[in-house]
């Protein structure tokens, strides 16, 4: 009946095509962290609770290695250009060379060097000296430079967005009641005015990230000429994604219409049935284009061929329909194009909703998986593929009885070498086709049992490309790439196994050891076993944490190790800038507990990330006698 009344197919495809083409605006391309995980995701809550205590803030990683030998002409040019970095407004500090404490490059008394620090740029600072020392140093060798002193990293740290920031913590707040069921009627309210804010605001947080790696690249590319600068880092990383998903609907998009329109053509040899597909092809891209904006569903990495799939799938739907339609013309010469297009649409409709049931089944299997873009790519597909059923059968028949096609000789190929030779294997050697798919079953499923999935994540990307060139740079020669986070949290203060240390305090000055009264052999001795272990591992770069520091103390106390006494100390005359830059990020005294951060080799040809974890985790609890979530 629908397809009797072509003024209504004509208007509700002209407001299906206004309805996408107003939406189209909301539509999003997303490549962040967050992209990849559900909302609500436990570990995502935990990284970002982390966060807030240890005061972590985002990071673009610059390698700077510059041309001539570094001397003190070329650590002008490089002081010239961190300098340049930390004017550009929205850069909260960088961590270099630059400004990396030294405590070895001058022979003044230990407390001297605390309350009087020193840098590179110090003047009457013997620049060797202290190149040695930074990169033989616990904290900063292979994180600000490399073990030859010929590649430097500059660590640039962005400003937090506090709104952002506090829009997230809200939103899960909401997200906790939610999943407690404690929303009230009001609460229902503020969360859906709060999901828009925070969109708001992540849209935003997104496009000042693409600004900054604009103004970011425009300071390097000022000093090419003397020195190699590779950029890196998650903000950047993010940005460049988006632009290769923008490449990659582009170009899949193109490669599959130049497909398609050779392929109608060497099917049908009529121009009005090329036309006609690709009318059908482009309408259901755009209405999906426009529910995806009106659902404000974001395009990730994993669902940026959605355009390249629903063109193939519009198109088989289209072929099927196309070809049913002209061997009915074929058969009904006199019947007129409405009655074709009924009687295709029922003979045809039923098998070609079975086809897209079946396929939107393997796609809804997706929803099962814990990855939000894989989530979302399963119901993306779902939905474009009941769009491109619903536009194909009434788009097609109403072109067809508007424009009535005239009937053209079907192209039947009636001596195909290649049909006669199947049919003749088929026929007339079973056996041989029993015993051949036996033997591909058998291998295939063998394939199966060695078949290894690996996220190597420099893998992803091109070896031209500029994220590959840094993140190998940085795996080389500063200590990996890839972040992984240990806390250690400790059991309260009155444990029996600190009770000794404690007790050497109880006898201290309360203000004086206020907060280094938290340094016991105890909570020390943990950090420092697991930090040993983590370094042992081939896969593991850079370690950081409080080991460090206190290796680094015992490096400018004459190698003598470090008491309970001495670290109180170290800790309570060390300047709050220091403090904050090499102590605050590993220790949360606050918390009771201890933060290890390091840095995966991602390029390493042996690494298996999952098989790694395991390792580590089954380690840290049957050889360090360390409990899970303790």
């Amino acid at each position: 009946k629908f397809l009797e009344r072509p003024k209504l197919i004509l208007i509700t495809l002209i407001l299906l095509f206004s309805f996408s083409i107003y939406n189209a605006k909301n539509f999003q391309l997303d490549a962040s962290a967050d992209s990849l995980l559900l909302e609500n995701d436990p570990d995502l809550n935990y990284l970002r609770s982390v966060n807030e205590r240890y005061l972590s803030e985002d990071f673009f990683v610059i390698t700077y290695s510059p041309k001539k030998k570094i001397n003190e002409e070329s650590l002008k040019e490089l002081k010239k250009f961190v300098d340049e970095i930390n004017n550009i407004k929205w850069v909260s500090k960088t961590i270099s060379v630059l400004n990396a404490p030294l405590f070895e490059s001058s022979d003044q008394p230990l407390i001297e060097k605390i309350n009087n620090i020193q840098y590179i740029v110090t003047p009457g600072i013997e620049i060797n000296r202290a190149l040695n020392e930074l990169k033989n140093s616990p904290v900063y060798k292979r994180l600000i430079i490399n073990d030859d002193a010929t590649t430097f990293g500059i660590v640039v740290y962005i400003k937090d967005n506090k709104k952002y920031l506090s829009a997230l913590k809200t939103n899960k707040d909401f997200l906790d009641k939610q999943q407690d069921n404690k929303l009230s009627e009001k609460d229902l309210k503020e969360f859906e005015n709060h999901k828009e804010i925070l969109e708001k605001l992540k849209k935003e947080h997104n496009k000042n990230l693409e600004i900054y790696n604009i103004e970011i690249r425009s300071q390097i590319s000022k000093y090419k000429n003397i020195a190699d600068i590779n950029l890196s880092g998650i903000p950047m990383i993010a940005d460049d994604l988006i632009s290769f998903v923008k490449k990659d609907i582009t170009v899949f998009g193109s490669g599959v219409f130049i497909f398609i329109l050779i392929t109608l053509w060497f099917i049908f040899r009529d121009v009005r049935w090329v036309i006609f597909p690709l009318l059908s092809c482009f309408l259901s891209i755009a209405i999906m284009v426009g529910m995806l904006g009106y659902l404000n569903w974001k395009v990730t990495v994993i669902s940026s061929n959605f355009i390249s799939l629903m063109l193939i799938l519009t198109m088989e739907i289209n072929i099927h329909y196309v070809e049913r339609y002209k061997q009915l013309q074929t058969e009904f010469p006199k019947k007129k194009e409405n009655y074709l297009t009924y009687l295709t649409t029922t003979k045809i409709f039923t098998p070609i909703l079975y086809a897209v049931l079946t396929t939107v089944l393997a796609f809804l299997s997706f929803i099962f998986c814990d990855i939000k873009p894989v989530i979302d790519f399963g119901w993306m597909m779902t939905l474009g593929l009941f769009i491109s059923l619903f536009v194909s059968m009434i788009l097609l028949p109403y072109l067809i009885i508007k424009f009535k096609p005239k009937a053209t000789p079907m192209h039947e190929s009636k001596d195909s070498k290649l049909a006669k030779l199947f049919a003749i294997i088929a026929l007339n050697h079973r056996f041989l086709v029993l015993a051949f798919s036996t033997i591909i079953l058998i291998l295939s499923i063998y394939g199966m049992t060695r078949l290894k999935v690996e996220n190597s994540f420099i893998n992803y990307f091109d070896k031209k490309t500029e994220i590959y060139q840094g993140m190998k740079l940085i795996d080389e020669k500063l200590g990996g790439t890839t972040p992984l986070e240990i806390i250690l949290k400790f059991k309260d203060l009155d444990n029996k196994n600190t009770k000794n240390d404690d007790d050497f305090f109880q006898g201290s000055d309360s203000n004086e050891y206020k907060d280094s009264y938290w340094f016991t052999n105890f909570r020390v001795n943990n950090i420092v076993n697991v930090h040993k272990y983590l370094e042992s591992l081939p896969e593991i770069g850079k370690v950081l944490s409080f080991y460090s520091v206190l290796q680094l103390g015992e490096k400018i106390n004459d190698n003598k190790k470090l008491g309970p006494l001495e670290m109180a100390i170290l800790y309570s005359k060390l300047p709050e800038d220091i403090k904050k830059s090499i102590v605050t990020p590993y220790v949360s005294i606050e918390n009771n507990e201890a933060r290890i951060s390091l840095r995966i080799i991602d390029s390493n040809p042996n690494l298996n990330r999952k098989e790694l974890l395991i390792k580590i985790q089954k380690d840290l609890e049957e050889k360090l006698k360390l409990k899970k979530d303790e």
